[in-house]
């Protein structure tokens, strides 16, 4: 309704905004009882910022610029959310093998074919006597 656009969509039990504490406090609430019913659906150490920082980092998985990103969080600043763009090493990994495709030609691996060099990284691992 136009007369309700400035009132605050989330209310405390007194009728005033959401402090940190009230989110927090919700929050665990309805995840131990969440937790409760199904264990391993929720997590131990849920909490609104692990909920923020894996929105940004499932929207960061997804191809979403940061830009975007921290319009969505309200950074004021793109470094602040740099902070949230720590990549997954499988990502990481997934990437690097896709770039390298382009650039370096698939090579056989010697070690395969060859039993010389097998044999001689075979014995790489025996112990010498000086």
């Amino acid at each position: 309704m136009p007369q309700n656009l400035d009132d605050y969509i989330f209310k405390s039990h007194t009728g005033e905004k959401f402090t940190r504490q009230g989110i927090n406090y919700v929050l665990s609430k309805y995840a131990e009882k969440a937790r409760n019913m199904v264990p391993a659906l929720i997590p131990k150490d849920c909490s609104p910022h692990k909920i923020r920082h894996s929105s940004a980092m499932s929207l960061l998985e997804e191809g979403v610029d940061l830009i975007t990103i921290r319009n969505l969080l309200g950074h004021s600043s793109v470094q602040t959310t740099e902070i949230y763009a720590k990549i997954s090493a499988a990502k990481s990994r997934q990437a690097i093998e896709a770039a390298s495709k382009e650039i370096v030609p698939i090579e056989e691996a010697l070690w395969e074919t060859n039993y010389n060099i097998k044999e001689w990284l075979r014995g790489m691992t025996k112990k010498k006597i000086m």
